[in-house]
Order: structure tokens, then C-alpha cells, then sequence
């Protein structure tokens, strides 16, 4: 799969915190995803960046910041809804990781943004599939389905909406499990 390109990401090499950058996976309105490997165990992750492109730019090379002053409040208030976004998802992994749902690891704060680490998720994603040409019967797409609907049965029993619910963020992994991602 190609990489999406993105003028305003990061470089490869770039590392944060413990993590080094390897490559974009996706960007997204509000932000770029990124395949990151720890420095110390290589360990890969994704990590997403709090980057809305339509109001913010990237300063010095790493530093993103609004593009003017009539953008700072949005900019502000997306960036909590974001680590909100991190909270959110990190409290669904307690007790213990739901399988269908993209587990954070950590988050934080640096450069003017914010940043959520995850699970790295092998798979490819259900629009892709879907543009690739599968075709599914009603056992099938249950399968899909049925634990994506239990992971979400999780969220709203703790008062979580995805708000996002498409082809594109359920990524079905090589024996089939689906995971829901970017709860937006």
C-alpha cells in the first residue's frame, strides 16, 4: 500500500519522546498518522498528530501552531477534543483491552500539539477491501460486524459515541479480526 503524502508531515527519523517516526500512514481533516517503532525495543505503534491543515501550520520544522489569530480558539478546542479523543480511548482499554477497539498507550504534549500513541493494527482497511472488489456473504460480514457492534456496545455503556462509524476506520486484520479505529 502507498503511503498518503503529506507536505506537513514530520520527516522519517524524527524521533518523539521514544519513538522514531517511520513513515505516514493517513491524514486525515485534523490530523496525520504515523508508523512509529520505539527507540529502545522496537516495538511498532501509530502515532497520531493533533494537525488540523485547514488552520494550523508547521513552524521551524516541527512546531505546529495556528495559521492566524482568528483560528487560535478552534485551534485550542480541537486540541482538547483530541486528548479527550486519547482519555476516551485509553479508559476503554481498562480493565483490560477490548480486541475490536484501537488501544492508546500513551499521550502527550509537545511542540504546540499533541500526540496519541496506539496499538500498531496490521490489516487492511474495510473500504479498501471493498474497492479491491470483496465481496461478502451475511455470515461473512457478521463476522466483521458482530464484534466491531461488541466493542461499541463497551463505549456506550460508558457514555462513548464513535461519531465516525465508516469502512474506512475498521481495519480487518490477516485472520479476520476487525479492530474500529479513530474515534474522531
Amino acid at each position: 500500500m502507498n503511503a498518503p503524502y503529506h507536505n506537513k508531515a514530520l520527516p522519517t527519523g524524527t524521533v518523539l519522546r521514544e519513538w522514531r517516526l517511520e513513515e505516514v500512514l493517513g491524514v486525515g481533516g485534523f490530523g496525520i498518522v504515523y508508523r512509529g517503532t520505539d527507540v529502545y525495543f522496537g516495538e511498532t505503534v501509530a502515532i497520531k498528530e493533533y494537525f488540523p491543515g485547514a488552520i494550523s501550520d508547521r513552524l521551524d520544522g516541527t512546531t505546529v501552531a495556528p495559521t492566524d489569530s482568528s483560528s487560535e480558539e478552534v485551534y485550542q478546542l480541537g486540541r482538547q477534543k483530541f486528548l479527550e479523543e486519547a482519555k476516551v480511548l485509553w479508559n476503554l482499554s481498562r480493565p483490560e483491552r477490548h480486541p475490536n477497539i484501537v488501544s492508546v498507550r500513551s499521550l502527550f504534549e509537545i511542540h504546540g500539539t499533541a500526540y496519541m500513541v496506539m496499538d500498531f493494527e496490521e490489516g487492511v482497511s474495510l473500504s479498501q477491501m471493498l474497492k479491491d472488489g470483496k465481496r461478502f456473504t451475511e455470515d461473512s460480514l457478521m463476522a466483521l460486524l458482530r464484534p466491531i457492534a461488541e466493542g461499541l456496545d463497551r463505549a456506550h455503556r460508558v457514555g462513548v459515541l464513535h461519531r465516525d462509524i465508516k469502512p474506512a476506520n475498521i481495519l480487518v486484520s490477516g485472520d479476520g479480526r476487525p479492530v474500529l479505529i479513530d474515534f474522531g
